[in-house]
């Protein structure tokens, strides 16, 4: 199951912080008309303590597993009006206090320091924002002759971590709300991903000019093509592709083709013995393609996720055995005809920190850990590139801005894979950052973040090959909606849909199809997700969320090999088609006026 927190920050504990609020993102509704605009600038944002220079009445949160002990004579008390915390896993250890003799300005600093290479150490506080666009800016340094990262958290989104250096420099980030946020988090946090120490310096909050966009037609001849990312059955698609196409789509991530990277994908229909094009799976695949390309349908791909941990990187027998796996899994994707592989990075969010559990058991200088990690990773890429030439490669979640250091190396070693090939068609970053992010302001700027990023990371022929080949896929959650439920502790029980429809009862997370935000809501999202998206963007279906089968259906889809169907059964919402005609007619979002 994807859970919406996914791509929030992985807290540690149960703590204050930027935790998912649903209705946080949606945008305002503003009447029938096809203008979309923002509030009109707004004044800068009172920040409590901005500059650091009055310490001792901080907080430090109790479930922050912290160590506060002095580093110098010169690290003072925590700065006041401002909470600490750690979003690393738990039990990293991180210092965090007002430092007077390193100011940017005036006489003190914050001091965020990483004690182990898995911390997160920083501060939070708790504006009321209006809705509208805000810049929050800090000055940072680090230590002499070294380089660190600082991310971000501005009430809805975080910025990729930033580069800082030795000297102090301005850092900003910049996001979008569509709606005011009584308790908005701003946080700052040192994300090194090693034990490093940056200062932070006379931080500042204000609200940019306004941006107005105005919604058009799409009249040109080549557009992204818009993916759906659900339980879809290929048999299914199949017997129904022209109505798929007439509603906009022109791809679908298949599940349960090749579920995980241990996965033997000639065995999922049951005979592992037969292969290639006598596989019964790879047959049902190769005719829903045929027929779904006579409709534009073209950009069909097998989906395989990180359902398990992956083997210790440097168990030599237990890489072979994947890298073959996913050979097998871009094999199959040419021989039936799929565009190429997507795979989802999302659910060992845990091994991506150098800090997680399994790395003590045999522990490994962080420098060995990145490089076996790239090194695995460019070897299964190039083996499924060897396989499948002109294969598209997708992947998901935007870990560099959401996961530990650990992540870059492994999207480092599948990139570096695809430019050793040259790989014509590309890597393509699938965001969930973007799921209910509805504003045009945001989403115009969000591809840059991950391209800059990436860019900054890997400079030369790494980034050259990113420019040329590859792009950033954003992503929308329309549909599909649920909420958890907890008891009279907190303890948390179990998933429950909209609350006039079911009230509290525990349900699953499955059960509810209705909407996150209105037809209109999407369509602004959706025009921007189409102009700013330059090859594909993508919907993700928390379930069969765009259509119901009958019965009799539901036993005939169950008998196919691929046997994919999900919550088939359950009534969609009834204005199902408000939401595809966005994507069947498509618009573009036009900036009217200057920033």
């Amino acid at each position: 199951m994807r859970l919406v927190a996914s791509y929030f920050p992985r807290r540690t504990g149960c703590g204050p912080g930027p935790r998912r609020s649903h209705g946080l993102l949606l945008a305002v509704l503003l009447g029938l008309a096809s203008r979309v605009a923002e509030s009109a600038p707004l004044s800068p944002v009172s920040l409590p303590n901005p500059g650091f220079e009055q310490a001792g009445a901080g907080r430090v949160d109790g479930f922050s597993q912290t160590d506060f002990a002095a580093a110098g004579e010169s690290l003072g008390a925590l700065p006041d009006g401002w909470s600490a915390y750690q979003w690393g896993p738990q039990g990293s250890r991180f210092r965090v206090a007002a430092e007077k003799g390193v100011a940017h300005s005036g006489a003190a600093a914050l001091r965020l320091q990483n004690l182990d290479s898995a911390a997160k150490g920083g501060v939070y506080a708790h504006p009321r924002l209006e809705a509208g666009t805000y810049q929050l800016s800090v000055w940072a340094r680090t230590e002499a002759g070294k380089t660190a990262r600082l991310a971000m958290y501005l009430a809805s989104a975080y910025s990729p971590p930033l580069r800082v250096t030795e000297t102090w420099t301005r850092l900003v980030f910049e996001n979008a709300l569509d709606k005011p946020v009584e308790r908005a988090e701003i946080n700052v946090q040192n994300a090194s991903g090693e034990a490093s120490v940056i200062w932070v310096d006379d931080v500042e909050l204000q609200g940019v000019s306004a941006r107005h966009y105005e919604m058009v037609p799409d009249s040109r001849s080549e557009r992204p093509r818009t993916l759906l990312f659900s339980p879809m059955n290929a048999t299914y698609l199949r017997d129904t592709a022209k109505s798929w196409a007439d509603r906009g789509f022109r791809g679908f991530l298949f599940d349960g083709v090749m579920a995980s990277c241990i996965s033997d994908v000639w065995a999922t229909d049951g005979d592992p013995k037969t292969r290639d094009e006598d596989d019964a799976l790879c047959r049902e695949i190769k005719a829903c393609n045929d027929e779904c390309r006579r409709y534009g349908i073209d950009a069909n791909f097998v989906k395989v996720a990180f359902y398990e941990e992956l083997p210790d990187w440097f168990d030599d027998g237990a890489w072979t055995q994947l890298a073959g796996n996913l050979r097998q899994g871009a094999r199959f994707a040419r021989l039936s005809g799929c565009a190429g592989v997507a795979i989802d990075t999302e659910y060992i969010a845990q091994q991506y920190d150098p800090g997680w559990a399994g790395y003590q058991k045999a522990p490994r200088p962080l420098p060995e850990l990145k490089a076996k990690a790239r090194e695995r990773w460019r070897t299964v890429i190039a083996g499924m590139l060897q396989e499948y030439p002109a294969m598209v490669l997708l992947t998901l979640p935007e870990g560099m801005i959401h996961y530990g250091p650990l992540y870059s190396e492994v999207f480092a070693g599948m990139l570096q894979a695809c430019a050793d090939a040259d790989a014509p068609n590309g890597l393509h970053v699938m965001t969930e950052g973007t799921y209910q992010m509805t504003s045009p302001a945001a989403l115009a700027k969000y591809p840059a973040r991950v391209s800059t990023l990436v860019e900054e990371e890997f400079p030369g022929p790494l980034a050259e090959y990113w420019r040329r080949r590859c792009t950033v896929a954003m992503g929308a959650w329309p549909l599909g909606y649920y909420r958890p439920i907890t008891d009279a502790a907190g303890k948390f029980v179990g998933w429950a849909g909209k609350q006039e429809t079911f009230g509290d009862t525990v349900i699953g997370s499955y059960a509810d199809k209705s909407e996150w935000y209105t037809p209109a809501v999407f369509k602004e999202q959706m025009a921007a997700l189409n102009t700013f998206c330059p090859r594909y963007n993508w919907i993700y279906g928390h379930g069969c969320v765009f259509w119901q089968w009958t019965e009799a259906e539901l036993m005939k889809y169950q008998a196919t090999a691929q046997r994919s169907v999900g919550n088939a059964t359950l009534p969609t919402v009834p204005n199902l088609a408000a939401y595809t005609d966005s994507i069947a007619k498509p618009m573009l979002v036009k900036q009217t006026e200057a920033e």
